[in-house]
């Protein structure tokens, strides 16, 4: 978990159900994280992690008969804003967290079943590329793409 009060809140931005919302509160901690480069890793894990918590759907509402009373409910949005943070802090990423961020993408989030989650996290590792250069530096990502 993140320290402070602030990070937590932008956090909760970041998964809100408002598409604007969301954007400031990516931007919010990418801002956050460019002042504190000691909180890029632990804010890159908790969106990994809050992402993880947001696949899972809420279950439909069955009523005494066992019929669907409320469909179930999937929480794209929030998934869809860690990926707009992710994206914000890829130049900040150190290596370390490249490849941290290389094994959430690859077999997680650029298959997540909500295509606009699979944009928003093909953009965000599109920008982690950019902003990290080759990819022969690091070493420990070949594993993921030679399969």
């Amino acid at each position: 978990m993140l320290d402070g009060a602030l990070s937590e809140g932008i956090l909760r931005d970041v998964v809100h159900p408002v598409g604007a919302v969301r954007s400031a509160g990516a931007a919010a901690l990418a801002t956050l994280a460019q002042d504190n480069a000691d909180l890029v890793a632990p804010i890159t894990i908790q969106l990994i992690e809050t992402f993880k918590d947001k696949t899972e759907m809420t279950p439909a509402v069955r009523d005494k008969y066992d019929r669907v009373v409320v469909e179930a409910v999937d929480l794209w949005e929030g998934r869809a804003g860690v990926a707009m943070a992710l994206q914000q802090l890829a130049p900040l990423l150190t290596a370390d967290t490249v490849v941290t961020l290389a094994n959430f993408f690859v077999p997680d989030a650029l298959g997540d079943r909500n295509a606009e989650v699979r944009t928003k996290m093909l953009e965000a590792a599109m920008s982690v590329v950019n902003s990290h250069g080759k990819v022969s530096r690091h070493v420990a990502v070949y594993p993921l793409f030679s399969n």
